[in-house]
């Protein structure tokens, strides 16, 4: 199981999760196998989404996608107010 981590400060909770919510990339169809979406205890404007993939190269594929086809575009632009930093996880054995 791989773990794709999104983080990033948002302009406005609500209009974040309506671009989310409307899945540009397919998420199911991209193989995301689960999603779990966090936002700070202290009511911070800022999300961490967790996105789990059975295969590495699914997890790649969707943060390049994201990266080219998401985030430089209009939509995100209105909503992001920086750049999101990423990783992808694995559990320890």
């Amino acid at each position: 199981m791989y773990t794709l981590r999104i983080e990033h400060p948002v302009r406005d909770l609500a209009r974040w999760r309506g671009a989310f919510d409307s899945d540009p990339l397919d998420r199911i169809g991209s193989g995301v196998l689960a999603v779990r979406l966090w936002t700070p205890a202290n009511g911070g404007p800022a999300v961490a989404i967790d996105l789990d993939f059975a295969e590495l190269g699914r997890a790649e594929a969707f943060e390049a996608r994201l990266r080219a086809d998401v985030w430089p575009g209009a939509a995100a632009a209105g909503v992001l107010t920086a750049a999101p930093t990423t990783g992808i996880y694995t559990s320890l054995p």
